[in-house]
């Protein structure tokens, strides 16, 4: 009947509405994401009226437009919290609805807002950043052609620790590191492990884990160096510190391959270091003008860990290690 022919095209009409906000919303969000990693800038015409258009009541059933809606939010603001909230909210409900590539660049995003957030200081979105990481996981979101990526096994060992999931993180070493590609696998394993025993205490396993490790790739190198400081730290092995502190200052200024930003993150963590093992432990004026002088550096590679070393000497309640 021309009555259901009018209600077909109706529909259509709609459907295809719908579709182009859609795709729309999911193109602006690559833009945007390329945008955070790259210098170009793209307009994209009457983006603006689209996105008021997708705020309307009548879209608000429709999971697609509202997920993009506030990962839009969540790239053109870094403290769009409750965006993030929203999307948490939204992904629980709706992420069996999107297709599985799809999945990944929400999880990312969703990720990615949290490593920011943490790397900024913000330490209560690091349980966030595990749970988002272990959603992941159990998804095999991560996987590719049957691999596990090493910065995603890496970052999934660092989030979990931080979280104070020690067990977790050793189940998770045992059933994933043979995920891993074999050219890395060792010593992504052997790192898992000492990180892992850093946060048990048991230092003394920490450098021998350290120890089997190849120092052929920079992060590598760096992680192992930050931490044999901390563990010869503990370990009241000061001789043995100094000389590593030494070799590790030596070797980030000759590093080419290190900004400028992440060498003086990394020196800042050397200068500190130093400081904490020369100074008198009872002299609390120096010992709070160091406390002060770590805080206020915007850059310190492990940065909770020289306070909690620096409240220890002060005889301040003991912080949750946090390298």
């Amino acid at each position: 009947t021309s009555e259901s022919t009018s209600q077909n095209l109706a529909n259509a009409s709609i459907q295809l509405d719908l579709y182009y906000i859609i795709e729309k919303l999911k193109l602006y969000c690559t833009v945007l994401s390329w945008q955070k990693m790259y210098d170009f800038k793209v307009e994209i015409n009457q983006m603006q009226n689209l996105l008021d258009e997708a705020k309307k009541e009548k879209y608000k059933g429709i999971p697609a437009i509202q997920v993009y809606s506030e990962i839009v939010e969540i790239y053109n603001n870094n403290e769009a919290v409750s965006s993030y909230k929203k999307l948490r909210e939204l992904m629980v409900n709706y992420i069996h609805l999107f297709p599985k590539d799809e999945v990944k660049e929400i999880y990312a995003t969703a990720t990615n807002f949290c490593i920011t957030k943490v790397n900024k200081g913000d330490v209560s979105f690091e349980r966030d950043a595990f749970e988002l990481h272990k959603e992941r996981i159990s998804q095999e979101i991560y996987l590719q052609d049957g691999k596990m990526p090493v910065t995603i096994f890496r970052n999934t060992v660092f989030y979990a620790l931080r979280a104070g999931e020690i067990k977790w993180v050793q189940n998770f070493i045992d059933d994933y590191g043979g995920f891993l590609d074999p050219k890395h696998q060792e010593n992504s394993i052997l790192f898992g492990y000492a990180r892992l025993d850093f946060y048990k205490k048991d230092f003394g396993t920490v450098l021998k884990h350290l120890s089997k490790l190849s120092y052929d790739d920079v992060w590598y190198n760096l992680g192992a160096r930050t931490l044999q400081i901390a563990s010869y730290y503990e370990l009241d092995e000061f001789d043995a510190l100094e000389s590593v502190l030494q070799a590790f200052k030596t070797y980030i200024k000759r590093e080419k391959t290190l900004t400028t930003d992440k060498k003086q993150d990394h020196l800042n963590l050397y200068k500190f270091a130093n400081a904490l093992i020369k100074i008198n432990p009872k002299d609390k004026a120096k010992l709070r003008k160091l406390r002060e002088d770590i805080e206020n550096t915007k850059g310190v590679v492990s940065k909770p860990w020289l306070l909690e070393k620096v409240d220890q000497l002060l005889g301040v309640t003991k912080l949750e290690i946090r390298n």
